[in-house]
């Protein structure tokens, strides 16, 4: 490829809540935590009038530090991360077969394609892992069909199981995008 594919992302608040919430929600941790916090929640509703108040009071208080606190901290980190300088302004993306550039002002970032340890899909945008925990975040709604492009040159350079797109509902989200749907 000789010619560079570019675009722009602009991550919303939104956006950074589907990450948090898709990332937590895809590993042994996050669901740990949702199947503790409905067990806490169970056993705190038997144990009513089986057992002292103070005793119930504490599994419904495990089951929302399990279940639904750490839901609610990431909802509340996002809103703080999202009112930072790095997303006030859409970051630039030049993607060629060698290497992908970030840019935005004045600070640029190359990652060459050894760098990206897994792409994946959310639903709504693509995640860029650097690391296990590490991604950009690449709107779908601000990258249109160049979502589907960046995904065919990613094929090319990446193997196959660093590839976790199911690109039927990535173009099924890119034509909801593009007749107002989204």
């Amino acid at each position: 490829m000789t010619n560079a594919l570019e675009f722009d992302s602009k991550v919303s608040k939104k956006d950074l809540i589907d990450f948090k919430l898709y990332h937590n929600f895809h590993s042994f941790n996050g669901w740990f935590g949702v199947v503790a916090g409905i067990v806490f929640l169970v056993f705190g509703t038997i144990s009513i009038n089986k057992t002292t108040t103070t005793y119930t009071l504490m599994l419904y208080l495990f089951a929302v530090m399990f279940g639904l606190y750490p839901i609610l901290n990431m909802i509340l980190s996002a809103n703080k991360q999202s009112k930072m300088e790095v997303f006030a302004n859409p970051m630039h993306y030049k993607v060629t077969t060698e290497k992908l550039t970030l840019s935005q002002g004045q600070l640029t970032e190359d990652l060459t394609w050894d760098n990206i340890y897994k792409i994946k899909f959310s639903g709504k945008n693509l995640l860029i892992y650097i690391n296990t925990t590490r991604a950009n975040i690449l709107t779908v709604d601000t990258m249109n069909e160049k979502s589907l492009e960046f995904v065919n040159i990613a094929k090319t350079k990446l193997k196959p199981f660093q590839i976790k797109v199911n690109e039927s509902k990535l173009k099924k989200v890119v034509n909801n995008h593009d007749k107002g749907n989204i």
